[in-house]
């Protein structure tokens, strides 16, 4: 188990332990940490030697393997080092399969449930132990010798319930996938993770500190004999304590230390190459040759990383001699990678000559960037420099379609001007910038995004499916579903989710589009998905409706929305409705600005009558005609598809809301439903006000108990209140002439 103080740890092995239990019958030994200090200390929170732990663990370790049992270890493990410790440097009586369950909760969330602990540790602690599981070190990863690593992310608001028994049925799979791809490495002596780290861990010491390689002293007792047995002095020793203070104690065994010390002079790492006053000629070395993998030895169980087929090291470390020998090897005006590609040709001291700029390149940034290999002043990371900041380019691609939307929906000609420049500099990188969905339209600056956002955001990028259930108004869920989620949307300050329903057997399924906040995300798939065509199509469909529908309500059957897009595909006109209302000036005059996200061909105006103004129109639109209608003289017609009309909720909230400034003529069904909720509103305000036959309104004494009455229950006192308007009770909005 793998993860910080608090991350959950303890649950997922009480969730696990019932789920092996139900699989098989072999016994389960828990070995615990927190157990373990109880036994040697008297108390669980006691922190004693690690090294007294780690014997116990051992100890119990051996005795559930010689039972034949499964064993779970317990502790946080939150360093390389430590994981190393265990699954490498450990030495067991028979060969194990590893699986790392890591806990990746957020550092938050961590706090959050430790509080609820009876004894909870320093925050600091919490802090410190997720800072080394993601920041201050690698990751955990199944080169360090796990079969499999499995990443639970809490913090994505699904269960340990539900994460845990679908990671265990796909364990197989992945397991036997990992080792396929590992089978085609031709191992030798440092396939192993712990011995390629602690070599070049021993090189970048010895090349940083030169004075070590100087000791001449001889270390006592019988580690001293048999150091000696390996031709050390005690170079060994002292190189092994400081690499176990720098990197950890799994990589301080003397013995092996004197072995790798040992395997460097024979391959001319530490015999300094005789250079002539030019500085360039050496004498020949030895093709790079690693120890082979011990004989006797079974294959590994656990992940390898690149270096451990022979070849990969062979060329990473033929690259690296060559640059501890010839450290100013370059020339003015060529490229570092393919000056050392003709270098390392024309010497053929690795035994290999096919060397090129961009298998130098690959060993330098793979290899000997990560491990601190670097000129003074030279930076290893890659990107394009803007401003004061370095980017990679998946960070430049998303700056591109920021800048993208801005140039072309909100017209910045700045933005227009380094979009350009940010296209140049990825082209020559070669990402194909037409090819990459879009996740996001907009940044929201006020916000961060959340776990589920984020999720969703990554399952964009790799157009992979995810299972939802949506909240409606009344708070009830709906049945689980399988959407492809197309892009998250800002609109009026709420991010929405655009999706298509997974329609199983065909290629088109319903486009929808979802306010985040009644999203709950049940899983994401983890495999890989769907084509790019299908997704680029799928966004091409809803930009199209969206443009017809001038909202996000996209409908709810897919017939309709299919039949629709194929009509205008087909360059016929699809079968449509027709709004009409009228407006008063001063409404027109907003209603103009809102006209402008619907398509100019599905719009109809008149012109302004003298002395009204509302901005440039399309001559094309100017059809209608304006009346000598006092209140209402500008008609306004709108075409769009019958669903917008029948229930689109923004539709109805941008109509409703102009209230008296206008009247819906068509279609009869708006109509009607704007008299029932002109109706419903006015019983809802009847017993606060009373109208007398002359159309004056009283309103109750100050204080008083019952609308119309005095709190003592005295005649109603009467105020007469002056209509805004010469007809105060006239028709609006469709309703009846006479005043009620």
């Amino acid at each position: 188990m793998i993860g910080s103080a608090a991350s959950g740890k303890s649950t997922a092995v009480r969730i696990l332990v019932q789920h092996l239990q139900a699989q098989d019958n072999r016994p389960i030994h828990y070995i615990s940490s927190r157990e373990i200090r109880d036994e040697l200390y008297g108390n669980p929170h006691h922190r004693g030697p690690w090294a007294e732990v780690e014997a116990a663990i051992h100890r119990k370790l051996c005795e559930a393997l010689s039972e034949g049992a499964t064993a779970i270890v317990e502790a946080c493990y939150v360093k390389r080092d430590f994981r190393l410790a265990i699954t490498q440097a450990l030495p067991l009586p028979e060969p194990v399969q590893w699986i790392g369950w890591w806990l990746d909760t957020p550092v938050g969330l961590c706090r959050q449930w430790n509080q609820q602990r009876e004894h909870p540790v320093p925050d600091g602690v919490i802090t410190k132990h997720c800072s080394q599981l993601m920041q201050a070190g690698p990751t955990p990863h199944r080169q360090e010798g796990f079969a499999q690593v499995v990443r639970l992310q809490t913090g994505q608001g699904i269960a340990l319930e539900e994460l845990i028994p679908a990671q265990l049925a796909a364990l197989d799979h992945h397991i036997r996938q990992a080792s396929n791809r590992d089978a085609s490495h031709e191992l030798h002596g440092y396939s192993s993770l712990l011995d390629q780290e602690r070599l070049i861990f021993l090189i970048r010491l010895l090349s940083s500190q030169p004075k070590l390689a100087g000791t001449t002293s001889e270390a006592p007792g019988e580690l001293g004999q048999q150091l000696r047995a390996h031709g050390q002095n005690d170079l060994a020793l002292v190189v092994s304590q400081e690499l176990a203070v720098q990197h950890g104690a799994c990589f301080g065994d003397p013995l092996a230390v004197a072995a790798d010390l040992a395997w460097l002079e024979e391959q001319g790492f530490m015999a300094g190459a005789t250079l002539a006053s030019d500085g360039l000629s050496h004498r020949p070395l030895s093709p790079i040759e690693p120890p082979p993998w011990p004989a006797g030895k079974a294959r590994s169980t656990g992940g390898f990383s690149r270096l451990a087929d022979r070849q990969a090291f062979q060329q990473a470390f033929t690259v690296l001699r060559h640059l501890l020998h010839h450290p100013f090897d370059r020339a003015a005006g060529v490229r570092v990678h393919n000056h050392l590609a003709r270098s390392l040709n024309q010497d053929a001291n690795g035994g290999y000559s096919g060397w090129s700029a961009r298998k130098v390149q690959d060993v330098i940034t793979q290899t000997l960037t990560p491990y601190g290999f670097r000129m003074p002043g030279s930076s290893g990371r890659g990107g394009y420099a803007i401003g004061a900041s370095l980017l990679s380019v998946p960070q430049l691609l998303e700056m591109w379609q920021l800048l993208e939307l801005q140039a072309n929906t909100l017209g910045f000609s700045s933005a227009c001007q380094i979009r350009a420049s940010i296209q140049d500099s990825l082209k020559r990188v070669g990402v194909e910038l037409e090819q990459q969905p879009v996740a996001r339209t907009l940044h929201w600056p006020y916000r961060t995004l959340g776990s589920t956002e984020a999720v969703l955001e990554a399952a964009i990028k790799r157009r992979q499916r995810v299972m939802i259930t949506l909240r409606s108004r009344s708070g009830e869920r709906s049945s689980p579903l399988q959407v492809w989620p197309l892009q998250l949307l800002l609109d009026r300050g709420s991010w929405l989710l655009l999706h298509e329903h997974d329609n199983i057997g065909q290629a088109e399924g319903l486009l929808a589009c979802e306010p985040l906040a009644s999203i709950h995300l049940i899983k994401s798939a983890a495999r890989a998905g769907r084509k790019l065509s299908m997704h680029q199509a799928a966004l091409e469909r809803s930009s199209l409706l969206q443009q017809h529908c001038g909202s996000l309500h996209l409908g709810s059957d897919l017939a309709e929305q299919l039949a629709f897009t194929r009509t205008i595909a087909a360059g016929e006109q699809p079968e449509r409705s027709t709004l009409r209302f009228r407006c008063s000036p001063q409404v027109m005059a907003v209603v103009r600005q809102e006209l402008e996200r619907f398509l100019p061909c599905n719009l109809r105006l008149s012109r302004p009558l003298p002395g009204h103004s509302w901005g440039r129109m399309e001559p094309q639109q100017l059809v209608m005609t304006s009346d000598s209608d006092v209140l209402h003289p500008y008609p306004v017609e709108l075409d769009l598809p019958e669903w917008v009309l029948r229930d689109d909720p923004e539709l109805r909230r941008w109509i409703f809301s102009l209230g008296a400034g206008i009247r819906i003529e068509a279609p009869a069904s708006l109509v009607e439903e704007q008299r029932r909720w002109l109706a419903d509103a006015l019983r809802l305000y009847e017993p606060m006000v009373q109208i007398s036959q002359k159309g004056e309104l009283f309103k109750s004494d100050e204080g008083s108990t019952e609308p119309g009455f005095s709190s003592q229950g005295a005649v109603l006192r009467k105020r007469v209140v002056k209509p805004p308007i010469s007809r105060p009770w006239g028709p609006v909005l469709g309703a009846p002439a006479k005043s009620p």
